[in-house]
C-alpha cells in the first residue's frame, strides 16, 4: 500500500502534468500555422519549425531540454487523443440525438478549437497533392519536350548545313592565300562546279583543257597587215 508521501508525489506530479500540457495547448492554440489548414503559412515548412521552437522556448520552464521531435510527438498524442474522444461524442449523437453527450478525455475543451479542422486539413492536402502532381506533370512534360528537340537536332541536319560549313572552310583558305594564287584556285573551283553541273564530273576528277592554239593563231593573223 502506497504512503501518504508517494501518494502526494504522484498527486503532484499529475498536477504539474496537467499545469504543462494545458500551457501547450494554449501555446499550440497561439500559433495557427501548425494546425489551421486555411493559414496561408500552413504548409509552409520553415514557418512551421519556427513556430515550434517558439513552443519549446515557452515550455523551458516546465522542461529545458524539451526538443522539437517530443513536442511533435507529444502534439500528436494529444491529437489523437482529442479526434479519438471527438469520434466517440459523434457517435453517442448519432445514437440519441436528444442528449448532449459530456467528454470523458479532461482536456477536451481547451483542444476544441480543433474541430472542423480534419476536413480542412484534407482538402488543403489534396489541393497540395492536385498543384505537386500538375507541377510533376508540367516538368515531366518539359523534359520530353527537351528531349524530342535535342534528339531531332541529333538525328536531323538541316538542308545546306554541311555545304555552309565546308564553303566557309574554303573561304578560309582562300583568304590566305597570295593574290595570283586565290584567282587560280577560285577559278579551278569555278570550273570544277560548272563541270558537275554538266554532269561530266568522275572519281578522279575532270581534265580542263587549255585553249587550242589555232585559236591564237587565228587571232595573230586577223590583225597582222596584208
Amino acid at each position: 500500500m502506497a504512503s501518504d508521501s508517494d501518494v502526494k508525489i504522484q498527486s503532484g506530479l499529475e498536477i504539474a502534468e496537467r499545469e504543462f500540457v494545458l500551457h501547450l495547448i494554449s501555446l499550440y492554440r497561439d500559433n495557427p500555422v501548425l494546425w489551421d489548414a486555411s493559414n496561408e503559412h500552413y504548409t509552409n515548412k520553415f514557418r512551421r519549425i519556427v513556430a515550434l521552437k517558439r513552443i519549446c522556448d515557452a515550455l523551458k520552464s516546465y522542461r529545458p531540454n524539451y526538443t522539437i521531435e517530443e513536442l511533435k510527438k507529444k502534439l500528436n498524442i494529444l491529437r489523437t487523443n482529442f479526434n479519438k474522444e471527438r469520434n466517440k461524442i459523434e457517435a453517442r449523437k448519432t445514437m440519441s440525438p436528444e442528449e448532449e453527450p459530456e467528454p470523458i478525455l479532461w482536456y477536451y475543451n481547451e483542444m476544441a478549437f480543433l474541430i472542423g479542422q480534419e476536413v480542412h486539413a484534407k482538402r488543403n492536402t489534396s489541393i497540395v497533392n492536385n498543384e505537386s502532381n500538375q507541377t510533376k506533370i508540367l516538368r515531366n512534360l518539359k523534359r520530353k519536350k527537351i528531349s524530342i528537340v535535342s534528339t531531332k537536332s541529333l538525328s536531323s541536319k538541316e538542308p545546306g548545313n554541311e555545304e555552309d560549313i565546308q564553303a566557309k572552310c574554303w573561304a578560309m583558305k582562300l583568304r590566305k592565300l597570295a593574290p595570283d594564287q586565290r584567282l587560280f584556285a577560285e577559278k579551278i573551283i569555278n570550273d570544277t562546279l560548272f563541270e558537275a553541273e554538266l554532269g561530266t564530273l568522275t572519281r578522279h576528277g575532270a581534265t580542263f583543257n587549255a585553249a587550242p592554239a589555232v585559236w591564237s593563231h587565228f587571232t595573230t593573223e586577223a590583225h597582222s597587215p596584208g
